[in-house]
């Protein structure tokens, strides 16, 4: 697949904003260890470019860190680091500050068992310990002593690759270090743990671990012809990704290795990915090839939304939302009768009001929150219809709830996400038209396959405070379009409470899948 510069740099602008404004985010605050400003490798690099001078402890610091990453998820070191400095604290009295002197006196069995009480313990037992003691630090040593740093002999390896001109210069001393058949081996340590030591003390270099590796190949982004890319091929390639992204190479894979994480992310992830959300699915291997899916999501978004590409947030509210009134224009200008002038005049205004609420809207936090907020929007709705008629809440919740329905059919067809639906559909409600609630409530729930059998259809009455619940029929039930606030809430959580199981014994994925499974049938 061919990639332009620009589209990169959107790519990674995207995925790098959606991480910090919505995925990073744990009950509405920013998990601040976790953002690429705050990393320890981040303050090592920002040192090294500084002219910051690099000690035998220092390398040992970012030996044992690495060693730690391997093989399991770093979320859980993440929340022990100090923000201010980067450094995880209980992880370096463990190892006496890094000295070297006691380090060689310790027992790799004892330092494992801290590690242990702590739940920090690395995955591969104390293998790597050991030889961090009896093989690695005495190399940096003997470094350190024949060329004055580890840092001068190391660079002899950047330079030569510096003077070669290859795309990542860095990558010859990532050879040396990792290479079995090289002398400087740093033992227990291949390619990607080798490269996130020397980021560790600041060399601006990926870690091409499982998730850069994966996302790079021909399913996803398809950088190559390979399903997973080689690790070396991989490095070569983030280099180039970040130069199109106008990045370091460490922040642009840090950004794409974070889509991918456990903890993170979690979007691009090897089993159960959130297609849905990505906002890197332009540029998806998967989704580029599936034409079939692009002619589909262009007729959804060309030929009944009128949306195009181009369209900002605001142009694509104001069209779902006008997309609702032209269903609930005849019984709006019949039963309540208002003139077709007067009709497209609040149409335009409502319209205007959900472009400002909508985003807020779909910030909810909690249900809670969702719904009163929900109650408030479709209350200023029927307010802007006041002075013309006397507008039922039946009528402002279907045109709020169908337009929040409309926005998910509008995200799944955009190439790009621009709006947090997926993320705060959980909370949406059952948009209440007769057939969702004949399905709901019929008496004999087996004539529906999506049949719920709940006792929760207002019996026709005229004073909305005062209303009786009980099974669907067609003459004596309440039309959805002059329901009160009160009614609509009793089946509205009606429907909830039986769908929470965890959702209908995982027949449904949540509410709004029983919503819509429940139209198909009736259509």
């Amino acid at each position: 697949m061919k990639h332009s510069s620009e589209n990169i740099y959107k790519m990674i602008e995207q995925m790098d904003k959606q991480l910090q404004t919505e995925l990073l985010k744990k009950d509405g605050k920013v998990q601040e260890e976790k953002l690429w400003e705050n990393t320890y490798i981040k303050r090592q690099i920002d040192k090294r470019e500084g002219g910051g001078v690099f000690t035998v402890s220092d390398h040992i610091r970012a030996m044992v860190y690495s060693l730690l990453s391997g093989g399991q998820g770093w979320a859980k070191y993440a929340g022990e680091m100090d923000i201010q400095t980067g450094c995880i604290s209980c992880v370096d009295t463990i190892f006496h500050d890094y000295n070297p002197t006691e380090l060689l006196e310790c027992s790799p069995q004892q330092l494992f068992e801290e590690l242990q009480e702590l739940h920090l313990a690395p995955r591969f037992g104390t293998a790597p310990i050991e030889k961090l003691i009896s093989a690695n630090i005495p190399k940096l040593l003997k470094m350190e002593e024949e060329y004055g740093t580890v840092d001068k002999y190391y660079q002899k390896y950047v330079q030569t690759g510096i003077d070669r001109h290859l795309i990542a210069p860095v990558k010859l001393l990532v050879k040396t270090l990792s290479d079995t058949e090289s002398n400087d081996k740093m033992e227990q340590m291949g390619v990607p743990l080798v490269c996130e030591y020397l980021r560790n003390v600041g060399f601006d270099l990926p870690k091409p671990d499982t998730h850069i590796c994966r996302i790079l190949g021909s399913e996803i982004l398809g950088f190559s012809t390979s399903k997973e890319v080689s690790e070396y091929k991989a490095i070569d390639i983030i280099f180039k990704i970040a130069k199109a992204a106008r990045k370091s190479a460490a922040e642009t894979d840090y950004i794409l290795w974070s889509y991918c994480s456990d903890g993170y992310g979690e979007i691009c992830t090897s089993k159960n990915p959130k297609c849905d959300i990505c906002v890197a699915v332009g540029q998806c291997r998967k989704h580029k090839e599936d034409v079939v899916a692009i002619i589909k999501n262009k007729l959804v978004l060309n030929s009944y939304f009128k949306i195009k590409e181009y369209d900002d947030v605001s142009r694509i509210i104001c069209k779902a939302s006008d997309t609702i009134y032209s269903s609930l224009c005849s019984q709006i200008l019949h039963d309540y009768s208002i003139s077709a002038e007067d009709g497209v005049y609040i149409k335009r205004e409502v319209g205007t009001f959900l472009i400002d609420r909508i985003p807020e809207l779909l910030e909810s936090i909690d249900q809670k929150v969702f719904d009163e907020s929900h109650h408030a929007i479709c209350e200023e709705i029927i307010h802007m219809f006041s002075s013309k008629c006397q507008l039922k809440y039946g009528i402002a919740q279907r045109w709020l709830n169908e337009t929040l329905i409309n926005l998910i059919l509008v995200e799944s067809s955009l190439p790009v996400s621009i709006l947090p639906v997926a993320k705060a559909r959980k909370y949406f409600h059952v948009s209440v038209a007769r057939e969702i609630l004949q399905t709901a409530t019929a008496q004999r729930k087996e004539v529906y396959h999506h049949g719920l059998g709940l006792k929760c259809a207002p019996l026709k009455h005229e004073d909305s405070a005062v209303y009786e619940m009980d099974w669907f029929h067609q003459k004596e039930t309440q039309p959805c379009m002059y329901w009160g606030y009160e009614e609509y809430t009793e089946f509205q959580n009606s429907v909830r409470d039986v769908l929470k199981k965890p959702i209908k014994d995982g027949i449904y994925k949540d509410v709004l899948d029983w919503n819509f499974h429940a139209l198909v049938e009736m259509s």
